[in-house]
């Protein structure tokens, strides 16, 4: 499948419940369609829906990230020492690496991962909410598999996109335009914007022939493929009157 056709399986599945959720904010499906590709899109979604995996089962595997200390630097847990050390450690690194062997068996590129005991998800649901949210925010969101329910995963995603919006002095805000949107996203993979920076920052990765491309280009290349694809949220049928 292509971009775009991915785009259209995203919207197909997951439009009608993200138009509703996006519903007076002002963040676009189109927006959700591309954070939701370049997070679990690339790797997981769209290569298993290719295979024809059925939806739900694809929700399940949603997970990822199994980056340790020293490239994890900041974030928590760095491993799984660490996370062994804090209350009901051992339960959800338990649950982590069991989300990462079933995910990995259906996507080759983390199987060379396996062979090490002490890796595990750091990342889970379709827009991958980080663990580090374990510690101190939601800890039952992940221990109850609840990334696992599309629209669980899409609620901790707008509440993290709202929080960026505020940061970035955009909480009153009805519409957003498209350097807001991009900023907005960046915020949301980094945890911070810088204006003098544009698009490339966050996540970075070498292309062949191409060189470093950044979270915020992804994004916005996402975005107008999403854009490329109409959706229409249905309409109720209207009740006939007896």
């Amino acid at each position: 499948m292509s971009i775009s056709e991915h785009m259209s399986w995203f919207k197909g599945n997951f439009g009608k419940r993200v138009s509703d959720a996006v519903a007076g904010t002002p963040f676009t499906i189109d927006l959700i369609a591309a954070i939701a590709y370049q997070e679990t899109g690339k790797e997981i979604w769209g290569p298993l829906s290719r295979q024809g995996v059925p939806v739900e089962e694809i929700l399940k595997l949603c997970t990822g990230d199994v980056v340790d200390f020293p490239k994890r630097k900041s974030a928590w847990p760095k491993n799984k020492a660490e996370l062994l050390l804090h209350a009901r450690g051992e339960e959800m690194f338990a649950m982590a690496r069991e989300a990462f062997v079933a995910m990995a068996a259906k996507v080759p590129t983390y199987q060379r991962y396996l062979a090490n005991q002490s890796k595990f998800c750091h990342g889970f649901g379709m827009f991958q909410y980080d663990i580090q949210f374990f510690k101190a925010v939601d800890p039952d969101y992940f221990l109850n598999r609840d990334y696992e329910v599309f629209e669980k995963s899409l609620g901790k995603c707008l509440s993290e996109l709202k929080a960026k919006a505020i940061r970035l002095g955009m909480g009153n805000k009805h519409t957003l335009t498209d350097l807001e949107m991009f900023a907005v996203a960046i915020a949301y993979n980094t945890g911070s914007y810088s204006q003098s920076k544009g698009l490339k920052q966050g996540f970075g990765e070498s292309i062949a022939g191409v060189g470093k491309k950044y979270y915020g280009e992804f994004i916005a290349e996402y975005i107008r493929a999403a854009r490329a694809i109409a959706f229409t949220p249905p309409v109720a049928n209207p009740i006939t009157p007896v």
